[in-house]
């Protein structure tokens, strides 16, 4: 009874090794009384170190990740005299004015030299169709009453999200 119990959880039961699908967010618990103003936010590059700002042609590189959904992989920094340590964010993702990616999870922001505060990567899953290569996409963040918008180009799709 208890081998057969035991080889019939075997697949419900977490292994050793990472699990498959993005890493965990990098998530907190934003102060109450809502957002504090903000002078603006910039979406980036999903590169580690400091933060670096898409530009108008910026061409970017969905991934599939392990559970198998396509993901579009950014960063996000706050500017602004008083920028919260957790900042309560929004994303939304269009390809041709139909929506095929949200994110609205509050992320923990660090110090950047330049005087902002910048998150770590978000991963944000697409729904519907896999992004094509050329695909333009448009991104919008929002905090509190700071927006921001840019069209992105898409590479080719990647396969590892998270597997690293």
């Amino acid at each position: 009874m208890a081998l057969t119990l035991a080889v019939s959880l075997g697949g419900a039961c977490p292994g050793p090794g990472p699990s498959p699908g993005p890493p965990d967010p990098d998530d907190c618990a934003p102060a109450p009384g809502g957002p504090r103003a903000l002078d603006g936010l910039d979406l980036g590059a999903p590169e580690d170190g400091s933060f670096r700002a898409w530009g108008g042609a910026e061409v970017v590189q969905p991934v599939l990740g392990g559970q198998g959904s396509s993901m579009l992989t950014l960063r996000v920094r706050a500017r602004g005299s008083a920028v919260p340590e957790c900042l309560p964010l929004k994303i939304r993702i269009t390809r041709a004015a139909q929506v095929i990616g949200s994110f609205e999870t509050p992320v923990k922001t660090y110090s950047e030299a330049s005087g902002g505060r910048a998150s770590k990567i978000i991963y944000v899953v697409l729904f519907g169709a896999d992004p094509l290569t050329g695909d333009a996409l448009t991104v919008e963040a929002e905090s509190g009453v700071a927006t921001t918008g840019r069209t992105v180009h898409v590479r080719e799709l990647r396969v590892d999200a998270g597997t690293d």
